[in-house]
């Protein structure tokens, strides 16, 4: 391969395991708002219900969402956890191509059970 090529991919790997950072950590930013719903004392925000943007609803004066059918903890144990986790692993498979080889299957099986435990939630919505 070119030294054009070579550095084009390369530049591209790297875009993509900024860009599942950044999804990531905007994911991470919601889970402290999540732990503390119905608890956090704010009365007005919380009779309204769960929105998916949880963390703009508290930082964006009036912000509204789309509202989420699930009560947060099963949100937060099983989606964001196993969300979390196949993002880490896939930023793991780009960096390395041992990793690559290593995570394979443990990222494709978490995988498969992300997609499975979100279809009655897409069924519901």
């Amino acid at each position: 391969m070119s030294q054009t090529k070579a550095s084009a991919s390369s530049a591209w790997v790297k875009a993509a395991i900024a860009f599942l950072a950044i999804v990531a950590l905007w994911n991470v930013t919601k889970l402290p708002f999540l732990m503390s719903f119905g608890n956090d004392g704010n009365v007005a925000y919380n009779s309204r219900g769960v929105e998916l943007s949880i963390n703009l609803g508290h930082w964006v004066k009036g912000y509204r969402s789309m509202k989420m059918r699930t009560p947060p903890c099963n949100f937060l144990l099983v989606h964001s956890a196993l969300g979390l986790t196949i993002l880490f692993m896939m930023i793991l498979s780009l960096i390395n191509q041992t990793w690559r080889k290593r995570y394979c299957k443990p990222f494709f099986w978490f995988a498969i059970i992300e997609g499975i435990h979100a279809i009655p939630a897409s069924l519901a919505n």
